[in-house]
């Protein structure tokens, strides 16, 4: 979104993917305070199972053996300080919420209908952004491009391709 609203001469089409206007809560920045910490002493493997452990937003993925499998697999090829600086990034992201007017770039927005930190956000981004359309993946959390990545893949590609 930053991107987009700095220099939208650089974005032909925006995909948004169960994100959120406005920063993420006081809880999440702590979570990711932890799970940086745990990432810097135990290792990616280690984040991995504390999400699994403590975060909603994982709940749903792990309940497949091979979506987590492949998460687990993921998580220990993400390299330490990747982790770390995104994480960080998340944590001090400002709104976006008043500035969501002047995106012109044609935008996609997918949300699963079970992610409750993005969900509650798609009726604002799409009403706020002019040219944004909005997909709800059903049964699906907040890795929805992992939960049912054939479905996700074909929105995505639709809309890169203007069908």
């Amino acid at each position: 979104m930053r991107l987009t609203l700095d220099s939208p001469e650089l974005v032909e089409k925006l995909v948004l993917v169960n994100t959120r206007p406005d920063p993420v809560p006081e809880t999440a920045r702590k979570n990711f305070s932890l799970m940086c910490d745990i990432a810097r002493t135990q290792g990616m493997q280690a984040v991995a199972e504390h999400r699994r452990a403590k975060d909603e937003l994982v709940k749903k993925l792990a309940e497949d053996p091979k979506t987590w499998e492949d998460f687990k697999r993921m998580y220990s090829e993400t390299s330490v300080i990747g982790f770390v600086k995104c994480a960080e990034a998340l944590g001090s992201v400002a709104s976006f919420r008043d500035e969501l007017g002047k995106i012109r770039t044609p935008t996609l927005c997918i949300v699963g209908s079970d992610d409750h930190m993005t969900f509650p956000y798609v009726e604002v981004m799409t009403k706020k952004i002019p040219k944004c359309t909005s997909i709800v993946m059903g049964n699906c959390g907040h890795f929805s491009m992992i939960e049912s990545p054939t479905e996700f893949n074909a929105y995505v590609l639709a809309f890169l391709q203007g069908k």
